[in-house]
């Protein structure tokens, strides 16, 4: 593998990672609808075959998708009128409790990584779209600690 696509796909990875941290962070937007909708990559994606078919099934669905659909979607399975279906917090699926030891170890590892909590996030550090947010980082910055992080 080249140096060009070795970046072209890590490129893809943090894009990825990203992605899914929108969309697990609040409902897309049009603009994110309409983007996901032109997903149809200018070269190959050189990680798997098959991740090539999701981005396109992804593009297609976005594609069937209103932003009212998808809000309302989003909103029953992350919000709901008590709780939404899915609760998309690490601690919650590890322990079965919101804001225990899980939370505490992220946040010593986000610390030892240099990695601050955004002053405008009202969302503990172990959901799901801002763990999706650090690995996003980690891979664009080289972070050697990705794997780790990830695992």
């Amino acid at each position: 593998m080249t140096e060009t696509n070795t970046s072209v796909d890590q490129q893809w990875r943090a894009n990825t990672y990203r992605l899914l941290a929108n969309l697990l962070a609040a409902p897309p937007s049009k603009t994110l609808l309409t983007r996901l909708c032109e997903l149809i990559p200018d070269e190959p994606i050189t990680i798997t075959d098959s991740l090539s078919a999701v981005w396109l099934a992804l593009a297609d669905a976005a594609h069937q998708a209103s932003v009212e659909s998808v809000r309302d979607e989003y909103n029953i399975l992350f919000v709901g009128m008590t709780r939404g279906e899915l609760l998309p917090y690490g601690s919650w699926y590890l322990t079965g409790f919101l804001m225990e030891k899980p939370l505490a170890a992220l946040r010593e590892d986000l610390r030892r990584l240099g990695i601050q909590r955004q002053e405008n996030s009202h969302e503990p550090e172990d959901h799901a779209a801002a763990v999706l947010e650090v690995m996003s980082i980690l891979i664009e910055t080289g972070d050697e600690h990705q794997r780790v992080f990830f695992d």
